[in-house]
């Protein structure tokens, strides 16, 4: 079991089966587990798991319990927006040093 630190740390008392969501693989020694919640019964975490994420920004999402352990991908991942603030900023750095034509280069213009 990949991420024993969750199993072990259940978010429920009581609750053995839980369906966490990832931002990358669990087998990967990641440590961003975004969210999960705790079920009663092998039933509804498997319910659970078939349906859909609740994060959209989740890549993968885990079942695991006693006896079962299985990760599947995100069918609905929507990846976030790309940062460009720092390609914007080194525009204005080369519009500074090399003018316009230095800006519109940076940019790709």
């Amino acid at each position: 079991m990949a991420s024993v630190y969750y199993s072990v740390n259940q978010p429920e008392i009581g609750k053995p089966f839980l369906v966490l969501e990832f931002g990358s693989h669990p087998d990967n020694d990641a440590d961003d587990c975004w969210r999960g919640d705790g079920y009663s019964t092998r039933e509804e975490a498997e319910a659970a798991f078939a349906g859909p994420a609740v994060d959209p920004s989740t890549r993968y999402v885990s079942i695991e319990g006693p006896g079962v352990y299985r990760v599947r991908k995100n069918p609905d991942y929507v990846p976030e927006p790309a940062d460009d603030c720092w390609r914007m900023e080194h525009a204005h750095q080369c519009g500074m040093a090399f003018g316009v034509q230095g800006f519109n280069d940076a940019m790709g213009w």
